[in-house]
């Protein structure tokens, strides 16, 4: 067994003795911190480390996908990638301090991410508020998309609205950075028709979303967008619907929290530059 970490510079300087730890310290120190969100398989919670508050998400593939892994990055490894790359093109994203992961043969174990916890309320939570930021949160997803973000999982609980009033992106493992440009590509379809279908779940209308994401852009009006958005959102409604008609019925397992890797002899470590993160 092996394990790796990769620290964003001062980071480990930062946090001390604690940037040491393996990942499995790592796992049990957000079991005792305070859960935020969890599913089958990951966790996220905020826990303070000397005197510091921070965001530490940790997953452990389920048995069936694990292969899936083999010499490939971690979610983990690829939500800190996307936000490093964010925050270098002046995007308003929490600061990634570190990634973990522990492998066996090639196959993912275990990984970690540390980050900056940020304080602020979701999207869900502040359009129930104040449902004419709609237009605002369009034209912040508008920037991200031309600057090449292709989120995957671009529903109202996973953006951030700081006490500032700035919105920020999080919930990224599925999250793809590609090259600048405001053409209408399937990534872009898919995150609109994944939030068009999370502001209907919330009681509101997309159109002053979708207004504000235009922008004036001819290309890109409401009813050419509403129009595209139709086939993939109408999918993803089916989709939710079947799983909840599954869980009814019971043929689908709910949410179960995983449990962190067990103590043990800690694993070889090799450090890996920040850079080839």
């Amino acid at each position: 067994m092996i394990e790796r970490w990769w620290w964003a510079p001062g980071a480990a300087e930062r946090l001390g003795p604690a940037a040491r730890e393996d990942v499995g310290a790592w796992m049990r120190r957000a079991e005792e911190g305070e859960c935020l969100s969890s599913d089958r398989s990951a966790v996220a919670a905020r826990v303070v480390v000397g005197g510091e508050a921070l965001l530490v998400k940790w997953r452990r593939p389920r048995r069936g996908r694990r292969l899936r892994t083999w010499l490939r990055p971690s979610r983990e490894r690829l939500e800190a990638r996307v936000l490093d790359r964010l925050a270098g093109l002046g995007v308003a994203v929490p600061r990634v301090l570190g990634v973990g992961e522990r492998r066996a043969r090639g196959v993912l174990i275990g990984a970690v991410l540390v980050r900056d916890y940020a304080p602020g309320t979701s999207a869900a939570v502040a359009l129930g508020e104040a449902p004419d930021l709609a237009a605002d949160l369009g034209g912040a997803w508008r920037r991200w998309h031309d600057l090449g973000l292709r989120h995957g999982d671009a529903y109202p609980k996973n953006v951030l609205r700081s006490a500032a009033g700035t919105w920020m992106p999080i919930g990224c493992p599925k999250a793809r950075l590609g090259a600048p440009g405001a053409a209408l590509d399937g990534g872009r379809v898919r995150d609109l028709a994944q939030m068009q279908v999370g502001l209907e779940e919330l009681g509101l209308a997309p159109a002053a979303f979708l207004a504000g994401y235009a922008g004036g852009d001819a290309r890109l009006s409401p009813a050419r967008l509403a129009a595209a958005l139709g086939p993939r959102a109408a999918l993803i409604r089916r989709r939710k619907r079947r799983r909840r008609e599954a869980e009814a019925r019971g043929d689908r397992k709910g949410p179960r929290r995983p449990q962190p890797l067990p103590p043990g002899p800690a694993p070889r470590s090799r450090p890996a530059p920040w850079a080839r993160l």
